[in-house]
């Protein structure tokens, strides 16, 4: 939980082990980063994940701090019931609806998206509504955020930026009749 109405997730690139550094870190700061910034951000304006995500990156910059890491930050406006959201690399969020007139229990088919969302606790059944895009430069290879032992002040084209971060896709996602 990053601030009232945000939450996001970090995950540490594993192979940094290899180099003797602890791929949790990154992910650890980033976050700690983001909650930092979600705090500075709400006095300021509306909460923006993309912006939140840009202000932590940008403290996770001047911190040095070696590592990489894929994140994902995800919001719900209060007042216009709107998703917003924003992803870099394999780490994502699923949006889960009831199933519109749906009395019958039928069971989804195993291995899909819709197997994993299960039988709602009322006993409805919820489909996937909307799945955050994975962003690959290769086979597991995901976009990532993060800083090398020999990066410069300069960009560094090995990492993505928050910019990479928004959907694609038509604006927000309006999460009318999503289950809470």
């Amino acid at each position: 939980l990053l601030g009232p109405h945000m939450i996001g997730v970090a995950d540490g690139v594993g192979s940094w082990w290899e180099g003797g550094i602890d791929p949790a870190a990154f992910a650890r700061g980033l976050m700690f980063a983001s909650r930092n910034s979600c705090t500075k951000l709400k006095r300021e304006e509306e909460l923006d994940p993309a912006k939140v995500l840009l202000d932590a990156w940008h403290k996770m910059q001047i911190s040095r701090l070696i590592g990489s890491s894929t994140a994902c930050l995800v919001s719900l406006d209060p007042h216009k019931t709107e998703l917003r959201a924003a992803n870099i690399g394999d780490s994502g969020f699923l949006l889960l609806r009831r199933q519109a007139g749906s009395s019958s229990m039928v069971e989804p088919a195993l291995g899909t998206l819709d197997s994993a969302a299960g039988i709602g606790a009322a006993g409805r059944k919820l489909h996937i509504a909307f799945r955050s895009p994975q962003q690959l430069r290769a086979f597991n290879t995901p976009y990532q955020l993060g800083r090398a032992p020999d990066s410069g002040d300069a960009p560094d084209d090995r990492f993505e930026t928050p910019q990479d971060s928004r959907l694609r896709g038509p604006g927000h996602v309006r999460p009318r009749g999503c289950v809470r």
